[in-house]
C-alpha cells in the first residue's frame, strides 16, 4: 500500500496520504512527521464512523472533501477502507482525482487479495487402535455382504435447481414521479405546437431502467433535463414561458452556450435545455441520437452522458451498470440496445473521448466485480469489454494519432461550467 500512497503524494499540492480500515484503524500512511499519529488516528476513526453512519441511513457516499483555512482533506471511500489525502486548499482537483481514482482501484485489489483465507477443515484421523495385533501375518479382510443391485428402471431423481434470486421491485421515488409528470406535460405541449423536445436525465434513466431501479441514484434536486433543436429556440422559449418557466442567464455562461437554464418559481422546478449538442467534459451531437417518435432519450444517449465524465463517482457508475444490464451493446444500430457504433465513432476520431471512455469502462468493470450479483456482473463485464474491443480494433484518424502522441501531458477534456455558478468549479458533478 505504501507504494500506492507515494504515487498519490507525487501529485503537486499533496502533503500526505493514509488509508484507514472500516474499523477506524490506520492500515498504512505516508505523512510528514509533523502530523501527530494521534491526530491521524482520530481522523481515521471519525471518517470511518461518518461513512458507516451515512450507509446505515441509506446514503452511499463515495467521496467527500473537508476545507480548512490552510488546506483540504479529500476522502475516497471504497469497499475495504478509505483513502484520506491531505493537500493544499487550492490543489487542482481534476488532476488529483485522475491519480487518486487509479490509486483507489489498486487499493481495492490489494485489500481483496489480503483478505484472510477461510481455514481448511482439520484432517480427521481414525482413532488409534487400543491394542496392536501380535502376529505379523497379514490379516484377511472380513467378508462383506454383496450390495443389492439397483434395478435399471429406477432413476435417482436430480436435486431441484436452486430457487432464483427475486429482488424486490423499487417504486418510483416521489420526486422522480413528480418530475416525470411535469416533463411529459411539457413535451406534450411541445408536440401540440409542432416543436421537438426530448426528456433526458434523470427521468429518462428511471424510465429506461425500470427493472434495475435499485441501482439508480435518486435525484437530490428539483431539476430535469430536456433536449431540443437550436433552430426552434425562440418558439421553445415562448412555450416554456407560457408554462411558467422563465429563462435565466447565468453570469458565467459563454455566449455560444447550447445549455440553457429555465426556472418555474411557483413549482420550484428548474429545466436545463440542451440544444442540438451535449457538452460537459466532452461534446457530442444529439441530433442523430434522438428518435423523432420517442420523446425519451435513448439508452445510447444516457450511456454517453455518463461515459464522458472524467471524474466518475460511484453513483454514475451504478447508473451506468443499470444501463449495461438492461441493454445489450450492439455493434450496429438496433432498437433497445446501446449503439456501440456511435460511441466508437467518437473514440476513433478524438483521442480525448477514447481516453475518458476507456478509463470509465475499466472503472465500470471494477464496480461490477465488487457490487453486482453474479448474472448482472457477467453481463456488465462482457458488454463493457466488447465495447472496448470494438474501440481498440477500429482504425484511428490522423487527428487521433497526432493527439495520442501528447498523451496525458496535455489535458484532454474541458472543465465544465456549472450552470448558475459565478465561477468555474474545481469539479463539476453535472446537472
Amino acid at each position: 500500500m505504501e507504494i500506492i500512497l507515494k504515487e498519490v503524494n507525487a501529485v503537486p499540492g499533496v502533503i500526505g496520504a493514509f488509508v484507514c480500515l472500516p474499523d477506524g484503524k490506520i492500515a498504512t500512511q505516508v505523512v510528514p512527521e509533523k502530523y501527530a499519529i494521534e491526530d491521524l488516528n482520530l481522523a481515521a476513526r471519525v471518517t470511518s464512523q461518518t461513512f458507516q453512519a451515512l450507509e446505515l441511513s441509506g446514503q452511499r457516499v463515495s467521496e467527500a472533501a473537508l476545507l480548512f483555512s490552510e488546506g483540504r482533506m479529500v476522502l475516497k471511500n471504497f469497499r475495504g477502507g478509505t483513502l484520506i489525502i491531505l493537500c493544499a486548499r487550492n490543489i487542482n482537483i481534476p488532476l488529483l482525482n485522475l491519480t487518486a481514482n487509479v490509486a483507489v482501484k489498486k487499493l481495492v485489489a490489494e485489500t481483496r487479495s489480503t483478505k484472510p483465507a477461510t481455514p481448511a477443515p482439520a484432517e480427521i484421523k481414525p482413532p488409534a487402535p487400543t491394542s496392536a495385533p501380535t502376529t505379523s501375518r497379514p490379516v484377511a479382510p472380513a467378508p462383506t455382504a454383496p450390495s443389492p443391485a439397483t434395478p435399471a428402471s429406477v432413476v435417482t431423481p436430480a436435486p431441484p435447481p436452486p430457487a432464483p434470486v427475486i429482488l424486490p421491485e423499487v417504486a418510483l421515488p416521489p420526486l422522480v414521479e413528480e418530475l416525470e409528470k411535469e416533463a411529459r406535460q411539457i413535451v406534450h405541449a411541445a408536440a401540440s405546437a409542432q416543436l421537438s423536445l426530448w426528456i433526458m436525465d434523470p427521468i429518462a434513466l428511471w424510465h429506461r431502467c425500470q427493472g434495475r431501479r435499485r441501482l439508480l441514484t435518486v435525484p437530490q434536486q428539483r431539476q430535469m433535463n430536456l433536449a431540443g433543436q437550436a433552430a426552434q429556440l425562440a418558439q421553445i422559449t415562448q412555450l416554456l414561458g407560457n408554462l411558467g418557466y422563465q429563462r435565466k442567464t447565468p453570469t458565467n455562461a459563454p455566449p455560444t452556450t447550447r445549455r440553457l437554464l429555465f426556472a418555474n418559481s411557483q413549482k420550484s422546478i428548474s429545466v436545463i435545455l440542451w440544444l442540438d449538442t451535449f457538452e460537459m467534459y466532452h461534446r457530442f451531437d444529439l441530433k442523430p441520437l434522438l428518435h423523432a417518435n420517442d420523446p425519451i432519450a435513448l439508452p445510447t444517449v444516457l450511456a454517453l452522458t455518463r461515459l464522458q465524465l472524467v471524474e466518475m463517482p460511484d453513483e454514475a457508475l451504478s447508473d451506468l451498470a443499470a444501463l449495461f444490464i438492461e441493454y445489450d451493446v450492439s455493434l450496429v444500430p438496433k432498437a433497445n440496445q446501446i449503439d456501440a457504433s456511435q460511441i466508437t465513432a467518437l473514440c476513433v476520431d478524438d483521442w480525448g473521448w477514447y481516453k475518458t471512455i476507456s478509463m470509465n469502462l475499466e472503472q465500470l468493470i471494477y464496480f461490477a466485480e465488487d457490487s453486482l450479483l453474479l448474472a448482472e456482473r457477467n453481463a456488465v463485464i462482457e458488454r463493457a469489454r466488447r465495447l472496448k474491443s470494438g474501440m481498440d480494433a477500429s482504425p484511428k484518424s490522423l487527428r487521433w494519432q497526432a493527439r495520442a502522441r501528447l498523451g496525458e501531458t496535455v489535458r484532454w477534456y474541458e472543465t465544465p461550467v456549472e450552470i448558475g455558478a459565478t465561477t468555474r468549479p474545481d469539479m463539476a458533478i453535472g446537472s
